[in-house]
């Protein structure tokens, strides 16, 4: 397997990874949401629910009906209280699925950056590698020019250009 391949399959199960950490955000911020809408909704009843007692209470009641209210209200105040110590659980939880789906893009950008950058390196390379074919066909084709010229004259011939080219005739 190629470090290229290598590299894509290991983006691949990173996007994964980061996709599922956003899926697992998802749940958990709709989780809350839920969560702490039902709060919400039992402090408006137990609101209600004193708000409408007291009223009666004030009007006179008997005393079995005081103990059912009390027993009533103390179970409603015991669902308060578990709706809240619920509503921070999943705060926590959608904190920790956060930071996992953060470390996972991080993980994604940080691949795509390698990936980026060793494609430059790549046509950096290749670049490279065709301008020394360049240079190197360059190279043949002018000796052999060269050699053409001087076939009929031997070495004398590139002797005297290569001299006079250089200023020292």
């Amino acid at each position: 397997m190629s470090d290229s391949s290598s590299l894509n399959t290991l983006l691949e199960a990173a996007r994964r990874k980061r996709d599922l950490a956003q899926a697992r955000v998802s749940r958990a911020r709709a989780a809350l949401d839920a969560a702490s809408q039902q709060a919400t909704q039992l402090r408006d009843y137990r609101s209600a629910t004193q708000a409408r007692w007291g009223e009666q209470f004030k009007a006179g009641t008997p005393i079995h009906l005081v103990q059912c209210y009390q027993g009533f209200v103390g179970r409603l105040e015991n669902a308060v209280d578990l709706q809240g110590h619920r509503v921070e659980h999943l705060e926590r939880e959608l904190t920790l699925a956060e930071v996992d789906r953060l470390a996972a893009e991080l993980r994604v950008a940080a691949l795509e950056k390698l990936i980026a950058r060793r494609l430059a390196e790549q046509r950096v390379r290749g670049e490279r590698r065709e301008q020394k074919q360049l240079d190197e066909y360059a190279s043949r084709l002018a000796w052999q020019h060269g050699h053409a010229d001087g076939a009929g004259g031997g070495d004398q011939g590139w002797s005297q250009r290569d001299s006079a080219a250089m200023g020292l005739q």
